[in-house]
């Protein structure tokens, strides 16, 4: 989802009544060491650390006072985003669906062992590009859970992305997307961290 931590709204913007889904696919994955195949059609490729949650069972219809049920555990990814593609359309899809753009692991950590505080960091090339919160989320895991079921099953193995703080190149001034070659890490406090190299799609 999009538009999911207070700190990266737009000045002047209010936080959305409802969140912004996209999809990605099975060929967006890669491991957590592995390269981000950085599109060829692109000058715009931008990182985007966030916490991401595992299903582990499934469900339909689940009310947030039970989703932490379903829930698998947690673990790090980079919602790597093509940023002119992703601006060509009202839609998102065209944006995050991109073969090898998207990182995932290395592990799975139980949901109750990640403080509800902890720090989420983006860095590449070492310099320090995001610093948030996930406690910064407007929309939380249960109420995503709670939403997505409505209109699809959750199967076991499903992952949910849910939304990068602020402090992405794309919202820099000026603009800072990634180029080929450059080393990208995210951590998040009590999670783990994924570190992946920038090559050519």
């Amino acid at each position: 989802m999009g538009m999911n931590y207070y700190d990266a709204l737009p000045v002047g913007v209010a936080a959305p009544a409802y969140p912004v889904f996209f999809t990605k696919f099975v060929f967006c994955l890669v491991g957590a060491y592995d390269p981000i195949e950085m599109p060829s059609e692109s000058v715009a490729v931008d990182a985007e650390g966030e916490l991401a949650i595992v299903i582990g069972r499934r469900g339909r219809r689940i009310p947030e006072s039970s989703a932490i049920d379903h829930v698998l555990g947690c673990t790090v990814t980079n919602d790597v985003t093509v940023r002119d593609f992703q601006s060509s359309s009202a839609q998102w899809l065209q944006g995050k669906a991109w073969d090898s753009t998207t990182p995932l692991g290395p592990w799975i950590v139980p949901y109750e062992d990640v403080s509800p505080d902890a720090r989420i960091r983006t860095m590449v090339d070492g310099v320090l590009v995001q610093d948030g919160c996930i406690d910064q989320m407007i929309f939380s895991v249960p109420k995503l859970i709670s939403l997505i079921s409505t209109f699809k099953t959750l199967e076991v193995g499903d992952v949910i992305l849910t939304g990068t703080p602020a402090g992405n190149g794309h919202n820099r001034t000026p603009r800072e997307y990634l180029t080929e070659g450059q080393t990208i890490e995210v951590s998040i406090e009590g999670v783990g961290f994924i570190r992946n190299v920038v090559t050519s799609g």
